[in-house]
């Protein structure tokens, strides 16, 4: 990130939202590691069989998740929007102008090269660490 500031041109409250967009990227990418979990895991597979009706089911945990998760999202966007465009009349600072922000972002092309940079990290570390198996990565 501090490549891109001072190589590539970015704006510094660029490398402020894209944590935002980071944490929205762990997010979905965690949606998608307790779906495996809740379809694919031995361990589930073999409980569902035997399920107690008193068990929240995996899918209920994770529209729990996503619900509570993207809602903290949402307030520290506005906190984030607020703070930094105090001086800008760029951003919205109420909270129904969330998604115009997110949208007036996505049209700069530093905002899009620094989201691509953390797209494609994330998704590389959590398939080497979640979704890939261990023994690929073991030398024979």
């Amino acid at each position: 990130m501090i490549l891109g500031v001072f190589v590539l041109g970015w704006r510094p409250e660029i490398i402020i939202f894209s944590y935002i967009f980071e944490t929205i990227i762990i997010g979905i990418i965690h949606i998608f590691k307790m779906l495996a979990v809740v379809f694919y895991s031995e361990k589930e597979i073999l409980e569902k069989k035997s399920q107690n009706p008193n068990e929240i089911s995996g899918i209920f945990a994770i529209i729990f998740f996503c619900f509570h998760y993207f809602f903290f999202i949402a307030i520290q966007s506005v906190f984030v929007f607020v703070f930094v465009g105090m001086n800008s009349s760029q951003y919205s600072s109420d909270f129904t102008g969330i998604f115009k922000n997110f949208a007036y972002l996505f049209s700069q092309s530093d905002m899009r090269e620094a989201f691509s940079l953390i797209v494609v990290s994330n998704i590389v570390y959590s398939l080497k660490s979640f979704f890939i198996p261990k023994n690929i990565w073991t030398p024979l």
